[in-house]
Formats: structure tokens, sequence, C-alpha cells
């Protein structure tokens, strides 16, 4: 199942980047319910297909049912994209969630390389 794939890929993911004890919601939309999110956001561009969407959580918001896990936040992936592909888009909202960005060239560069490091070590591409 791919929820079951993506949770997996998650897990690995955070384990490769040593982040322990935390967790990740991972949530599957059409791309027109994600675009529809990304338009009440103010970040959807017309012409683009819409493919995933990250939104930290607040450091100090309670999570009791999280049983000592620090919850990052949640990743919006389009359903409708191959696995390979939500593989890099779930890697990519989770590097946002863990504070990186892609605003400066700089930043970009880092945040590519760790999206490339992750994809080799956790799904061999």
């Amino acid at each position: 199942m791919l929820s079951d794939r993506l949770n997996w890929l998650s897990k690995m993911v955070l384990q490769e980047l040593r982040v322990q004890n935390t967790s990740v919601d991972i949530i599957l939309l059409s791309a027109k319910d994600l675009a529809r999110l990304k338009k009440r956001f103010g970040l959807y561009k017309a012409g683009t297909i819409p493919d995933v969407l990250a939104f930290p959580e607040p450091s100090n918001f309670p999570h009791p049912e999280r049983h000592g896990k620090r919850f990052l936040g949640e990743v919006y992936l389009n359903r409708e994209l191959d696995f390979e592909r939500l593989g890099f888009l779930l890697i990519h909202g989770i590097l946002h969630l863990l504070g990186f960005a892609h605003e400066k060239k700089n930043d970009i560069l880092r945040m590519e390389k760790q999206e490339r490091m992750l994809m080799r070590r956790t799904t061999n591409k």
C-alpha cells in the first residue's frame, strides 16, 4: 500500500538524518484538492501540477497522543504521482519541516545536496 511505503520511507529519512524520537504525518490528496489547499495559503502557481506542501508543527504545541515523540508536522502529497516522485517530494517536505529552505542560492544548494544524498541512501536512486 502506498501510505505504508511512504511511512517507511519517512522513518528511513529521519534515521539517515539522525533525527530521533520524531514523527511526521503524511497526507495523500488528489491534485485538485492539493491545488485548492495551496491556493488557500497563496502557494499555488497557475499552470503547475501541485505536488507537495509541508506544514511544520510549532515546537511548543502539545501532543500527548504522540507518547513522547516530537511531532515535526504534516507533509501533503499529490497521490496521483508515481512512487519515485512521491519519495523525492516526501524527502523535500521533511527537509522543510526540519528548517531547510530554498530562498537563497546557498540554501538551495544545501537542500539539493541533502535531497540527493537521501534519495541515494533510501531509494538507491
